[in-house]
């Protein structure tokens, strides 16, 4: 029972960094390899290509005419025409801009769907990482059975235990070989997912630590901090951006577009060349697009407000959920390190102060606890892994 205790204390301790664990080289892994963030980058290199065209003039417009006269003798007239329409000059230096705008809110688009990518597979890590400490704490709880099992057996056969402690003690081995292997089959599938994230590859992760980043002891420092490093935040400003720059596009394209262009006329006895000036004037094709524009970018302005009071709550909500799983950590280690629950047991079972069924419950109670702590932990850092993602 005493190396229950040992391997308790050990496990507790989660000051082990990433780059111990080689997490960092796994999270590596999936972002090249998952199914999902492929499809994404593909999807983000097409939008940017497709966000750099429509940024040059129209194409030129060439007319030919041929027309025959009449009466006869008047004869034939080709007329060939060459005409280049334009925008208001403005008008293309916020395409530009705009165009540029949207690439980063594409690249920022991506941002957010990979963090979310990684936030899953730290999630998973701390599932696997649970299963793993439960993998060791089982075994050892088999292998106190087993010599209980053995021991009353040897006790019946000498007349000095009941069938009763007899089954009890077998019962008791039976129940916790069955927990070692159900964890062992929830720690298979755990490990499929990984695979799964990671396109399929199979990863070796063995760890039974994971990382956990120290917070800040003020939300508000905490929170600021988060909102100039969240991607979610960078993209709600970023289409406050766009959606101004789609009113000054807007505005612009309200003015009068040019044409030039170049005009041969060559008739019977005479041919007549030149150039054309033209000024179209948009009266109606964009009525209200203006207001429309400015009433999206209104809209992306009140999106990043209710982004940041949505945010803020979730977030807080979050932190002082960490707080108080660390607060329970401290507390379970504390009492671990102050007293001997399973020792103290084994001691007044072996003394005959504790009957077989006795020591059983006592020590069921005791493995609960345990059971409890490793559940906390593994709570802690999935709140953790959310609350310094972008840390």
């Amino acid at each position: 029972m005493k190396k229950i205790s040992i391997v308790i204390l050990t496990v507790l301790f989660i000051s082990v960094t990433y780059g111990q664990t080689g997490i960092d080289d796994i999270l590596s892994q999936i972002e090249q390899n998952n199914i999902t963030l492929k499809y994404y980058r593909q999807l983000r290199d097409a939008k940017k290509l497709g966000n750099k065209t429509g940024l040059l003039p129209e194409n030129p417009e060439v007319e030919i005419g041929m027309l025959s006269g009449s009466p006869s003798g008047v004869g034939s007239r080709t007329d060939i025409s060459i005409t280049q329409s334009l925008d208001f000059p403005g008008s293309y230096i916020h395409k530009y801009k705009l165009s540029d705008i949207k690439n980063e809110i594409t690249d920022t688009e991506y941002e957010v769907v990979k963090y979310d990518v990684i936030l899953q597979a730290k999630k998973l890590f701390s599932d696997i990482v649970y299963r793993v400490r439960m993998d060791k704490e089982l075994a050892n709880r088999v292998h106190n059975a087993e010599l209980i099992a053995v021991a009353n057996t040897k006790m019946f056969e000498n007349g000095e235990v009941g069938i009763i402690e007899k089954n009890k003690a077998n019962l008791f081995y039976v129940d916790s070989k069955r927990e070692y292997e159900d964890n062992k089959t929830d720690l298979l599938a755990l490990k499929e997912q990984l695979y799964a994230m990671n396109g399929g590859n199979i990863i070796e992760f063995k760890q039974s630590e994971i990382v956990t980043n120290k917070l800040p002891d003020s939300f508000d420092s905490y929170y600021t901090e988060l909102k100039q490093k969240s991607p979610a935040f960078m993209l709600a400003g970023k289409n406050v951006d766009a959606g101004n720059r789609s009113v000054k596009l807007a505005r612009s394209l309200t003015l009068p577009k040019l044409s030039v262009g170049f005009m041969t006329e060559d008739a019977k006895g005479a041919k007549y060349s030149g150039v054309k000036f033209g000024v179209s004037v948009p009266l109606w094709a964009g009525k209200n697009k203006v207001k429309s524009r400015k009433a999206e970018a209104l809209a992306a302005s009140d999106y990043v407000t209710s982004l940041d009071i949505s945010e803020k709550a979730r977030y807080k909500t979050l932190f002082d959920k960490a707080k108080n799983k660390k607060m329970l950590l401290e507390i379970y280690q504390n009492a671990l390190e102050s007293s001997n629950s399973s020792e103290l047991l084994k001691k007044a079972y072996d003394k005959g102060e504790l009957s077989l069924i006795n020591y059983i419950m006592e020590l069921n109670i005791f493995y609960e606890y345990i059971d409890e702590l490793y559940q906390t932990q593994r709570d802690y850092e999935k709140l953790n892994a959310e609350l310094t993602l972008y840390y």
